[in-house]
């Protein structure tokens, strides 16, 4: 093909020929790669670490740079470029290419010399003996340590206890371990106790097997199994109580030294195949690799058969660090198939799903962070939400158009102020859509990874204009507004016909579609077409009141008379007058006003006297979960109260809806004033019981003040 020919995606290969007079030829060859867009890959290079020297605060860094598959060149959005000077600290480099919208980090870490660290370091552990056994062979780990930069040049001496392979007595043996680097710094802090106990036995008693009818994943209660010493046990597989357990089978497991006790939480609905739950084995010792783990068999209904796929392991084996697919295969060929995953990361949250108001466009998060053992280095990487990458994309589009300067201009005006959410974590305000948290463990056997989606959807995202009155029966409505929603389409129902209206009440709805996400929403207002020759009246609104005296069976309501030209007056044509006594029930009031021309128009409002107090109160919550080491409580939404006919309520004392309840008793107060000077409360009380969280009661109190 000719240059300037158009060329299919992927390779082709040019070959030219040369021939002069003689007769004499030689060729060349070249070949031409033609890729997609997304088949472009951004690599980025390793972690950068750069000692630094004494007295100095800033030195040269040169690292490599990121690699593309197409020979692009990448941007950088964020940091220094190779061969600057880079502060002592971490700086995180992050390259950008685009249109692709892709992009990779990496830090570069510029440190001093300082003391060496142990990276491995044993925990402390026990070792059961016969009963007339006081001495016992015990090997351990040999702890790492390496200096600042991350060397192996580091000599690690035992400076009290006993060495792996020792014989260790009945009892606690302190074990300490120093390390030294070729500076002579020195650090001593690597300590574990080894206890040798005489074998004793201690008896988990875990509940029953628990059957949930349900289709979908429900919260699950169950009591936490106390061991036979009074000592405490710990979850080591499986869901805590309170959690939410997917439909299939969960396999809880609790131990207690070497002791535990397991109990299957069964959630199904009807007679069908019931595969196990994905399981989560939580490993104690980071350098430990595999693990044996035990999970159920499915559940299958009479008649059926099931058999292990052939390669899979079988329950009790040793499973490695990560995640294994394990598949059962029925009768019928229905596959049943979970994950085991055996990870040192513990606490690790579910997905979430937070709400926004119609004019929010993010939400504070809270959640209990995931733990890993001491030593281990947690790292929080957070993708972009899919809010943003759509919004990149869209953004990419746009400046692939525009000249060069001025698109890279504006990429970087724009990246600044969306930046923030390219680092999620507790306690941060997440934008509308899906964000993906993920957090990683670094240890010498491998990586292990915690992953869970908050997801952050608007309600009610479609806002209607409002309700007006006009004498013109040639209308024009405006669009509504889609928040969080930019590329929605409307469609408006109840119009009539040629778009002209006649007198009376339209009630016109829009439905708002919104083409990335496929998400609808329709909200309505009214239009009111009023006769001119009519006199105009405008009535209050719909009123509430509760019942001041309950021995009484109606109470006194003062309202407000309607709104009418000021030549006019205003007459009552049905219902009690502005002071009397209502009885219990929906009373509707009627007024009327007439012009000098003999016009009469009419207006109307109703007023309910309910025998409890108009103040709209939530149901009870209940919230209940095992009390983790480092939790300083949980996360408590509930529905602000207010009235049946919209007057707000006020906090007066508590924390709002979506706040962060500590443990113990929290009282949250609202109130509302009506004419009667009637208020109500709301108290919400929080106990701990046993290590754990006591069920949220919710009561409502409402009192007259005097």
């Amino acid at each position: 093909m000719q240059s300037g020919s158009y060329f299919a995606k992927g390779a082709s290969m040019i070959n030219y020929l040369a021939t002069d007079a003689s007769g004499l030829a030689s060729m060349c060859s070249f070949q031409i790669l033609v890729l997609d867009a997304n088949d472009v890959n951004l690599t980025c290079p390793a972690d950068v670490i750069v000692p630094i020297g004494d007295g100095a605060s800033t030195t040269v860094v040169t690292y490599p740079a990121p690699t593309t598959t197409d020979r692009s060149i990448p941007l950088l959005m964020q940091g220094l470029s190779s061969g600057g000077m880079f502060p002592e600290g971490n700086t995180t480099i992050i390259y950008m290419l685009y249109p692709q919208s892709k992009n990779c980090s990496f830090v570069v870490s510029v440190i001093r010399d300082a003391s060496p660290s142990f990276v491995s370091c044993p925990f402390s552990f026990f070792v059961n003996v016969p009963p007339t056994t006081m001495h016992t062979l015990v090997t351990y780990g040999t702890p790492i340590a390496q200096d600042a930069m991350g060397g192996k040049d580091v000599e690690v001496t035992l400076l009290q206890g006993l060495l792996s392979g020792s014989q260790f007595p009945i009892g606690n043996t302190l074990v300490r371990y120093g390390a030294w680097d070729t500076a002579t710094h020195v650090s001593v802090n690597c300590s574990f106790t080894v206890t040798v106990q005489q074998n004793t036995t201690v008896i988990l008693s875990c509940p029953s097997t628990i059957r949930i009818a349900s289709n979908v994943p429900i919260r699950v209660n169950y009591n936490i199994p106390i061991a036979s010493d009074g000592g405490v046990s710990v979850l080591s597989q499986g869901l805590p109580s309170g959690a939410m357990f997917s439909v299939g089978i969960t396999r809880v497991t609790y131990q207690n030294g070497q002791s535990s006790c397991d109990f299957d939480v069964i959630v199904s609905q009807g007679n069908q195949v019931v595969c196990p739950a994905d399981v989560v084995v939580v490993l104690t010792n980071y350098s430990t690799v595999s693990t044996v783990v035990m999970y159920p068999n499915p559940i299958v209904p009479s008649g059926t058969t099931y058999a292990l796929k052939r390669g899979d392991p079988p329950s009790g084996s040793y499973f490695p660090r990560g995640s294994t697919l394990v598949t059962f295969v029925t009768t019928g060929n229905r596959d049943c198939s979970f994950t085991v995953t055996v990870t040192i990361i513990a606490n690790c949250p579910q997905n979430m799903v937070f709400e926004l108001g119609a004019t929010q466009t993010d939400q504070l998060v809270n959640f209990d962070p995931p733990r890993a053992p001491a030593g281990v280095r947690l790292v929080l990487t957070t993708g972009f939400s899919s809010i943003f990458l759509k919004f990149s994309s869209v953004l990419s589009s746009l400046l692939f158009s525009l000249p060069l300067f001025s698109s890279l201009h504006i990429f970087r005006s724009i990246y600044a102020q969306c930046h923030y959410y390219l680092a999620l974590g507790n306690g941060s305000r997440f934008p509308a859509g899906n964000t993906t948290v993920t957090f990683t463990a670094l240890t010498p056997a491998g990586q292990d990874t915690c992953t869970f989606i908050v997801t952050v959807g608007a309600k009610d995202w479609l806002r209607c204009p409002k309700s007006f009155e006009t004498t013109n029966t040639s209308v024009v409505i405006e669009k509504p507004l889609a928040f969080n929603h930019p590329r929605t389409v409307f469609t408006l129902q109840g119009m009539p016909p040629s778009n002209i209206f006649t007198y009376g009440v339209w009630v016109l709805t829009y439905i708002g579609r919104d083409v990335v996400t496929n998400d609808t929403a329709n909200c309505s207002f009214t239009v009111t077409i009023r006769d001119p020759r009519l006199p105009s009246i405008t009535c209050p609104p719909n009123m509430y009141r509760p019942l001041s005296n309950p021995f009484l069976a109606a109470t006194q309501v003062s309202y407000p008379g309607p709104k009418v030209p000021e030549t006019l007056v205003p007459q009552l044509v049905s219902g009690p007058a502005n002071g009397s006594y209502f009885p219990v029930g929906v009373t509707t009031v009627t007024f009327g006003v007439t012009n000098l021309e003999w016009y009469t128009a009419y207006c109307s409002f109703n007023i309910t006297v309910t025998t409890t107090n108009a103040l709209v109160c939530p149901s009870n919550i209940f919230v209940s979960g095992s009390l983790l080491p480092n939790a300083t409580g949980a996360q408590v939404n509930y529905t602000v109260p207010a009235t049946l006919d919209g007057v707000p309520a006020i906090m007066i004392s508590g924390f709002r809806s979506g706040a962060w309840f500590p443990f113990g008793n929290t009282i949250v107060v609202y109130q509302v004033h009506f004419d009667v000077s009637r208020t109500c409360v709301h108290l919400f009380l929080r106990s701990v019981i046993g290590g754990k969280l006591g069920p949220l009661h919710f009561q409502r109190v409402c009192e007259r003040y005097s």
